[in-house]
């Protein structure tokens, strides 16, 4: 899911510097920048509702899936739109479900303001492989020309047979490995790695607000409401460094290119850089310590040389230098 999120965000960064052309853009762009930041592009308005497409590399194939209005996800063929199959809850005890999270999500009839409510399917993102399917769920009700919503599960589904893997507490963090078969899922203080293939549980750490693997797959970064990250070597599930310096919890992480530095942030608006293996600080960009706000995106330029943030707020982008070393 974050995979897909910082493609996404990635392109509007390059899409909004190449096309900023008038004067006044271009001097929005550098006013009253915190220091160590390069330029502002606005505010991320980004919103990938119901639906969802993966385009297999190697067929060409293109999959679409959809969330319908009555809480189902079809998933159709991108050319034809025919309907492959339906994905749909076939049981309210999620402890019977193959991926299991530390607290278990328990479907019910969602009540709000006295009415029931309408299950919404929102954010639906593939794995890098288009073989799982990841959506979050918000209950609605319309009130006066307004709609008034709560929030629901996180579901997890296996694309090709349609059975559900999983529902989960809405908020939780999860994190593909690029092999697409490896899932890490978070849960405020707890996190567990699983093998989506086998439904075996490889790994669990009785810490963790946000996870990230390494490019190379060998390493996992734990943010935790300890304020601190840890890092995990994944074969030999043993943790190989910590890395202390921020004062709030670690709520988003994002690996270089080339893994050699780790981008944090934290519900304070502060954006840490980590050079690894050693994990020696690098510098601290304080753009949002005025807001107070959490850092809701991180993500690296492809070459590595530049930052981007977007924070939980008023979502403003902003790209930073990365320091030489």
């Amino acid at each position: 899911m974050k995979t897909q999120l910082r493609f996404i965000f990635f392109s509007l960064f390059i899409f909004s510097t190449l096309f900023l052309a008038d004067a006044s853009a271009q001097d929005y762009t550098q006013l009253s920048l915190p220091e160590g930041a390069t330029a502002r592009l606005g505010k991320d308005r980004i919103w990938q509702l119901e639906t969802a497409m993966f385009v297999d590399p190697t067929t060409g194939s293109v999959t679409f899936a959809v969330g319908n209005n009555d809480g189902t996800i079809s998933i159709q063929n991108g050319y034809t739109g025919h309907q492959i199959r339906k994905l749909m809850v076939q049981t309210d005890d999620s402890s019977s479900l193959p991926l299991q999270s530390p607290q278990p999500y328990t479907y019910k009839n969602e009540i709000i303001d006295g009415q029931p409510a309408m299950k919404w399917i929102n954010d639906l993102h593939f794995s890098p492989d288009g073989k799982t399917l990841v959506n979050t769920v918000t209950y609605r009700i319309a009130h006066r020309g307004e709609s008034r919503r709560r929030d629901g599960p996180t579901e997890i589904w296996d694309v090709d047979t349609g059975a559900q893997l999983a529902v989960l507490p809405n908020g939780t963090g999860i994190e593909f490995l690029g092999d697409s078969k490896t899932l890490a899922i978070t849960r405020h203080r707890a996190s567990t790695i699983w093998d989506t293939t086998t439904h075996r549980k490889i790994a669990a750490f009785k810490s963790g607000w946000e996870v990230a693997f390494s490019g190379d797959g060998k390493t996992l970064a734990v943010g935790t409401r300890n304020h601190d990250i840890q890092l995990w070597n994944i074969t030999t599930l043993h943790r190989v460094g910590i890395l202390k310096g921020h004062k709030h919890v670690v709520c988003e992480l994002a690996f270089s290119p080339d893994d050699t530095l780790l981008a944090s942030g934290d519900t304070g608006g502060n954006i840490h850089l980590w050079e690894l293996p050693i994990g020696n600080h690098l510098t601290t960009y304080k753009g949002y310590e005025g807001h107070k706000d959490y850092i809701r995106t991180l993500t690296f330029a492809p070459d590595g040389k530049t930052l981007a943030s977007i924070n939980g707020h008023d979502r403003t982008i902003l790209l930073w230098n990365v320091p030489n070393r």
